[in-house]
């Protein structure tokens, strides 16, 4: 299984606002992830930042 941590990706991005802005959401939802994301939000993270040519700023994804 895939396993990202907000904090990772908050750091990587450079806070709520860029993935919010990222994925086309309020800085509100992005606060109320868990800190371990979820398979399905992985999913879309990695889309939102292969579609806007980003996938240089995602933090690793450790695969289990």
């Amino acid at each position: 299984m895939a396993a990202m941590k907000k904090s990772d990706l908050l750091a990587h991005f450079g806070g709520s606002r860029q993935i919010a802005d990222l994925l086309g959401i309020t800085i509100q939802a992005v606060h109320q992830w868990p800190e371990n994301l979820p398979v399905h939000k992985i999913d879309q993270i990695v889309g939102a930042a292969y579609r806007q040519n980003r996938l240089q700023d995602l933090p690793p994804i450790v695969i289990d």
